[in-house]
């Protein structure tokens, strides 16, 4: 039958609103950084010894997310 209502309305918030608008935050993000803040970020990345890289968000929310599971679940954790 007919698509309902529903159905059609969220297919239209999410692939006509809320995908094209978090493409557009990912990309305005890095407009807004100045660029002496991303020169000085890349002369900490190339530099002799480096230092400790910062982990992206997304990749940091998972090692958080692994870690509380070793410590909650430690037989799941790696035995290396």
């Amino acid at each position: 039958g007919a698509p309902e209502v529903a159905h059609v309305l969220c297919f239209f918030l999410f692939n006509v609103w809320l995908v094209p608008f978090g493409f557009f935050i990912s990309l305005s993000v890095n407009e807004a950084r100045l660029p002496n803040t991303q020169a000085g970020l890349a002369d900490e990345v190339y530099s002799e010894g480096g230092g400790v890289k910062q982990k992206s968000g997304l990749l940091s929310a998972f090692s958080f997310v692994r870690e509380k599971r070793d410590d909650m679940m430690p037989s799941m954790a790696k035995k290396v």
